[in-house]
């Protein structure tokens, strides 16, 4: 007995044969991309929209030297750098800022462009990726980290005495990258400073964990 399949049957099945090996070649061809790659696509990816928001949750020693964590809402424009900064009271402290990332701490863009040009390894955290999300491990250069904390430190005027001087900053960020989309999910930077102060080698801990906000 011979059995004829219809003709509108077979393209059916060859169109979803196709669009299966097509999506199995997209999945093949992420997770193929080394981390150095994936984070150069999640920093183009992040300069595509005309402008994007965040959510900051910052964490510093306060005077006492207790942990003291801050909440802050911001948005980058794609022109103008970052222009809304408000804390977690809504309260406007912010509205403009600069795209070099010595001079804001606050603008992910910019702390993103100076990680992929001063990152000494990428590697990408095996046990954590999975499904849609590449989590990345990167360490900058230890040049890159002092450079930058001591321009933050100057921009803050945190650092306008000669007696505690920063001595040496050591970082070290996750990046949470969507593989589908190529963007940002969560940016994480944790830094630990070395000041001398009256003599004495005081260590700080410091954090700074970006969510964005991207359309799909």
């Amino acid at each position: 007995m011979t059995f004829r399949i219809p003709i509108k049957r077979i393209h059916t099945l060859l169109a979803l044969l196709a669009a299966a090996s097509l999506l199995a070649g997209c999945a093949a061809t992420s997770a193929e991309r080394s981390p150095r790659e994936l984070l150069r696509l999640a920093v183009s990816g992040l300069s595509v929209p005309e402008s994007y928001r965040f959510a900051l949750i910052e964490t510093d020693p306060s005077g006492a030297g207790a942990a003291r964590q801050e909440e802050w809402k911001g948005e980058v424009r794609r022109h103008d750098g970052l222009r809304l900064l408000t804390s977690g009271a809504g309260a406007a402290v912010q509205i403009d800022g600069s795209d070099r990332y010595g001079e804001d701490s606050y603008n992910p863009s910019a702390l993103l462009e100076g990680l992929l040009d001063g990152a000494a390894s990428v590697r990408l955290d095996e046990a954590r990726s999975g499904g849609g999300e590449a989590v990345l491990l990167i360490e900058p250069d230890a040049s890159f980290a002092s450079g930058l904390w001591s321009k933050r430190l100057r921009a803050q005027a945190e650092q306008s005495s000669a007696a505690r001087p920063l001595q040496a900053a050591d970082m070290r960020c996750e990046l949470v990258v969507d593989r589908h989309r190529l963007v940002p999910v969560e940016l994480t930077e944790r830094s630990r400073l070395v000041f001398s102060d009256g003599g004495k080698r005081v260590e700080e801990e410091r954090s700074l964990r970006f969510r964005f906000e991207t359309e799909p």
